[in-house]
């Protein structure tokens, strides 16, 4: 198992993080990636990647809503060296209406991944068709999409585009049946937005809980659990050049 995209940065972590990478490791996940949300968290990031070296990956990004709040990306410049991806970025219409300058933000920080060659983990919230459109504008070849919120034909245009749909632990609880079975496997990773989206919506969400959102797939799919384990392993490590 493999948590594609977990925020052990944040502050909920801050008392037992330690406990909270062994609970993971006791339970199956191989390895952690860790985007970044703003500065702070980039700063916050490396540091625990650093002690958990080879284990939590971590990913220089700023979100779309802290990208309105900060405007010198070069700063991320610094962080790149030692980050597997770009990411979080991308659009967010429901925490704010910025749409013009979110594209902005959007295209400038895709700019950056494309000079780096670097894959990006795309944020989207109420935004899918503008992502989608600005993804194929610019031309990315490597993204994965986060946590993703869009419908049945927004999802068969991102696989057609060649990007990976990533599942999070709230797929236990909101209607993705059809998605689910739709989804080509080759294009399929699983995460948990930890602290966020638990598996029955109560209480701090964790890497370990990675196992209950290929449950579900498997379910759906109708196959193994150790099948759908071994292709989102496969597709996660393809995905972040791991």
């Amino acid at each position: 198992m493999i948590d594609s995209h977990c925020h052990l940065d944040d502050g909920q972590f801050d008392k037992d993080r330690e406990l909270v990478i062994e609970r993971a490791k006791a339970a199956g996940v191989k390895l952690i990636i860790d985007p970044a949300t703003s500065f702070t968290s980039n700063e916050k990031i490396l540091a625990i990647s650093e002690k958990f070296k080879n284990y939590v990956f971590p990913c220089a990004g700023l979100d779309p809503i802290n990208c309105l709040k900060q405007e010198k990306m070069s700063q991320l410049e610094k962080y790149l060296d030692k980050c597997i991806a770009i990411g979080e970025i991308g659009l967010d219409y429901y925490w704010s209406k910025e749409k013009e300058l979110q594209l902005l933000n959007f295209a400038r920080l895709i700019g950056i991944a494309k000079e780096r060659d670097k894959p990006i983990i795309v944020h989207a919230r109420d935004a899918m068709k503008d992502t989608l459109d600005m993804l194929e504008k610019k031309h990315v070849e490597k993204a994965v999409l986060h946590c993703f919120s869009g419908d049945d034909k927004e999802m068969k245009r991102a696989i057609d585009l060649g990007y990976y749909i990533s599942f999070a632990t709230n797929i236990c609880y909101r209607n993705s049946k059809s998605l689910i079975k739709d989804i080509s496997l080759s294009n399929l990773v699983v995460e948990t937005d930890s602290p966020y989206l638990h598996p029955t919506r109560a209480g701090r969400n964790e890497p370990m809980n990675v196992r209950f959102a290929l449950e579900t797939i498997a379910k759906e799919k109708q196959l193994s659990f150790e099948e759908i384990e071994k292709i989102t392993e496969k597709n996660t490590r393809k995905a972040f050049g791991l």
